[in-house]
């Protein structure tokens, strides 16, 4: 090389960017040749390792040879480091923003490649889903702000195209996080759009897919969403990643059970749950047994039910939180109902009745006063089960729900009035409005009197 290397080459040799070419070619000059004008240019800490300046080194054909075969070593090495220099630097401001939000955004460095940059910005605004989801929003808008700002003549068309795929990704799982589902089926459309001209990315590709699936799920399109899973799972297990299609296959459990097949549901998470590690989600595998545990209920399988808590209390008993415990009392209770237990049933729904109370669940508060009717009902108290029923009955049509709930309600106080409610009457309402919490348009299948 006669020619000095640009202070944009010299930059990226310095940091694993050019080609193994071009960097044998910036590495001769800078190196053997001990340009100074080029190492006064690169950073202090490089030109200490290259050392100070020397005369060039006139090589034979045999010394070239090896030369090329050392430098070959040496980039690849210089590569690695960089990129786990790279990666310690976005984690640290990773660290930034936890600490500080937003207003950290102004102390990141300019040293920070706009590319890593909208990387940090996704990484947090995923990290604060649970807690801050206001903050999650705004921290992916900036993200697709700045990806759409990215200079392609540097970073190269389809990445760029896969990074602004990614943001406006995890601003569509954002809003639907929100509950903002119409603008979250608008940012996962773009980001669609974005992918396909990108790298062709299959875990990008996959990771949209089940966002999409998860939108479906929040619009109670369960088989749409069970569905979409299906291309997840297909790619997962090309690439041997057992848990992650344990976890698919939980997803579409999940999924297919609140569609109202839970025998299907079941099955799905039985090889769900053979597949997991369960130490590397908490989270997944604790909703996985709540829901084996919940379907196996609703499939009126009691004793397999019981056993099945029995081998799983560990994991049920970190249920996290009150709401969790009192919707894990809940299934204990109707599992109590279903095995006749019917005194201890209705301890336990007094007492899950009024936390569901207390927390602001009205309308599920008055679903589990239902099944409370069921065990006064099966007691021989059809007095104490029609008070309980009418007071629940109120909940729901204050809450105005639907005709479909309204001829339910209509039929159980006429079977009340005539001395005819029976418990499978009865089981047959409570079950149907359960069912209104992931179906907004169940039918009532119970008798018409």
């Amino acid at each position: 090389m006669t020619d000095h290397p640009s202070s944009d080459e010299l930059s990226a040799f310095c940091r694993g960017k050019l080609s193994p070419a071009r960097a044998r070619a910036v590495a001769r000059h800078v190196v053997l040749g001990a340009c100074r004008q080029c190492l006064a240019k690169v950073p202090a800490r490089i030109r200490l390792r290259i050392g100070r300046s020397s005369p060039p080194v006139e090589l034979t054909p045999e010394q070239d040879a090896a030369y090329d075969a050392a430098m070959e070593r040496a980039l690849r090495t210089a590569v690695v480091h960089t990129r786990k220099v790279e990666q310690q630097e976005v984690r640290a401001r990773q660290a930034t923003l936890d600490a500080s939000g937003l207003e950290a955004l102004t102390r990141l460095p300019r040293r920070l490649g706009a590319f890593d940059r909208v990387k940090v910005l996704l990484d947090r605004s995923w990290s604060v889903r649970h807690d801050n989801p206001s903050l999650m929003v705004q921290l992916a808008q900036l993200a697709v702000h700045q990806a759409k700002r990215l200079d392609v003549r540097r970073y190269g068309l389809p990445p760029v195209f896969d990074l602004q795929g990614r943001a406006w990704a995890e601003l569509g799982n954002a809003y639907r996080v929100m509950d903002q589902l119409d603008p979250a089926a608008v940012a996962l459309g773009k980001a669609r759009e974005s992918v396909e001209h990108g790298t062709g990315d299959e875990a990008l590709q996959a990771r949209i897919r089940e966002l999409e699936a998860s939108l479906a799920a929040d619009r109670r399109q369960f088989g749409n969403a069970s569905n979409l899973l299906l291309e997840v799972e297909t790619f997962h297990r090309r690439n041997g990643d057992e848990h992650l299609v344990g976890r698919i296959l939980i997803l579409r459990g999940l999924y297919t059970g609140y569609a109202g097949e839970p025998e299907r549901a079941i099955g799905l998470l039985w090889e769900g749950l053979s597949l997991v590690d369960r130490e590397r989600d908490p989270n997944l595998l604790y909703c996985a047994v709540h829901n084996q545990f919940l379907f196996l209920i609703d499939c009126d399988l009691y004793q397999e039910a019981r056993r099945f808590r029995f081998e799983n209390s560990q994991i049920l008993k970190n249920n996290g939180g009150r709401l969790n415990q009192a919707r894990f009392r809940w299934l204990e209770g109707r599992m109590d109902l279903g095995m006749k237990n019917y005194g201890r049933a209705e301890t336990t729904f007094h007492e899950v009745k009024q936390d569901m109370e207390d927390v602001g669940l009205v309308f599920v508060a008055a679903v589990v006063s239902l099944d409370l009717a069921v065990a006064l009902l099966a007691q021989g108290r059809p007095a104490e089960a029609e008070t309980v029923t009418l007071a629940a009955s109120d909940v729901f049509r204050r809450l105005r729900i639907h005709r479909e709930g309204l001829m339910a309600l209509n039929v159980l106080h006429a079977a009340f009035k005539m001395g005819q409610a029976t418990v499978e009457l009865l089981q047959n309402v409570a079950a149907f409005f359960r069912r209104l919490e992931n179906d907004p348009n169940p039918r009532f299948d119970g008798p018409l009197l």
